[in-house]
């Protein structure tokens, strides 16, 4: 949806068909599976600072079951370096080229 150097939107939706098979407690009432049709759909949401060495990004899903879930992911993501080395690379490919990233990603 949106394609920036600093700021990114994207998403997609689509049918998700979702099968559970739990162990029931002796003598509970729950039934062993669980079948649903859901309706899945995610947005994406990327913002990089300090000239792209950082970057925000947030993630929200909604699956629901014609009736209830919401899912929200939020990531920080920070860039290193970008130096990569192979050890036998290819002819005329260079052997340097390193991409390193740290990412602390939170779920609710």
């Amino acid at each position: 949806m949106v394609n920036r150097q600093v700021f990114m939107l994207w998403g997609a939706t689509g049918y998700m068909f979702e099968q559970e098979q739990i162990e029931v407690a002796a003598g509970a009432s729950d039934s062993p599976r669980a079948r649903a049709h859901r309706w899945t759909s995610y947005l994406v949401a990327r913002l990089a600072l300090a000239q792209g060495t950082l970057r925000l990004q947030n993630t929200i899903y909604v699956q629901p079951r014609f009736d209830r879930r919401v899912l929200d992911e939020f990531e920080a993501m920070a860039k290193v370096t970008d130096v990569l080395y192979d050890s036998r690379p290819p002819t005329e490919v260079v052997p340097l080229d390193l991409r390193l990233s740290t990412t602390v990603r939170l779920s609710f």
